[in-house]
């Protein structure tokens, strides 16, 4: 008898956390370094204060990775592979010398 391996489903994404990991994607691969939660607030046009409530799903569903430090954080894999998906290019100059995408914010 053969088992069937049990995988998880891969989380969607609403439209809003669509633009937030794009918007990080794009400001890592231009500037080499992830933005700030300030950044991601003035590019949403956000009035909130509470713009991590709109980041802390993406740690969550497993699209953004927490590192040591405070403020750190990359794109996982499975970031990565949601941007292929909707047609990002990803440049593999960039993941071959930032293999996890892990350098830390300003």
């Amino acid at each position: 008898m053969v088992m069937a391996k049990l995988v998880s489903p891969i989380p969607r994404l609403t439209p809003r956390q669509e633009t937030v990991l794009t918007f990080v994607f794009d400001t890592f691969k231009a500037r080499q370094f992830y933005p700030t939660l300030l950044d991601i607030k003035n590019h949403l046009g956000s009035k909130s204060n509470n713009t991590g409530a709109l980041v802390a799903p993406l740690f969550k569903k497993g699209y953004l990775q927490r590192l040591h430090g405070r403020g750190n954080y990359e794109i996982t894999e499975r970031g990565i592979d949601f941007l292929r998906g909707a047609g990002t290019t990803i440049p593999t100059d960039l993941l071959e010398h930032n293999t996890q995408l892990d350098l830390k914010t300003v």
